[in-house]
């Protein structure tokens, strides 16, 4: 058994390089991505509920965030996937309105974007300092993917352009 475990996790590992290099390949020529500007909870209406990996992007001032996918003059702060993009953005950028209005049907997201101590999980970028700054997110629909194939979207956005200041457990400083 070690041998045949031994033998399909070098295959696996094999696998898993040819993808990640795959998708790199995608993220570094795929310039065509729409961005959603989001000014308010509406905003979150253009955004698709299916699989996907996202970016949250801002220009909320943060120390430290060696990321270089930048739009314009916005920068990545956060990138993840999940299997409601719609409902995951929403946990991230308007987190009182999400845990408000959590049915208890679907994937109750807890582990949110925090920049600052105060966050408990979860900001609301309608409200207190988040609002006078603005805010995007960009869309990798994935459809027919699981959990697996989406984190290593994650693992190639990292590779590429060096994974986002708040997608780390260490807390994100705003800068002076």
């Amino acid at each position: 058994m070690n041998k045949l475990i031994q033998l399909h996790k070098q295959e696996l590992t094999k696998l898993e390089n040819k993808f990640v290099k795959d998708i790199k390949t995608y993220f570094k020529n795929y310039k065509d991505y729409e961005p959603v500007i989001i000014k308010n909870i509406t905003d979150l209406n253009k955004i698709p509920y299916e699989n996907g990996f996202y970016v949250i992007l801002t220009d909320y001032p943060l120390i430290g965030n060696n990321c270089s996918f930048k739009h314009n003059d916005l920068i990545a702060i956060y990138r993840g996937q999940c299997s409601q993009v719609r409902n995951r953005i929403n946990s991230h950028l308007f987190n009182e309105n999400y845990k408000k209005n959590h049915n208890g049907k679907s994937v109750n997201y807890t582990v949110c974007l925090k920049i600052d101590e105060k966050d408990k999980g979860g900001i609301n970028i309608d409200k207190d300092s988040y609002s006078n700054y603005n805010w995007m997110v960009v869309i990798h629909k994935m459809k027919d993917s699981n959990k697996l194939i989406r984190e290593y979207a994650e693992k190639a956005f990292d590779e590429l352009y060096e994974k986002p200041i708040c997608s780390r457990e260490k807390k994100p400083k705003m800068k002076n």
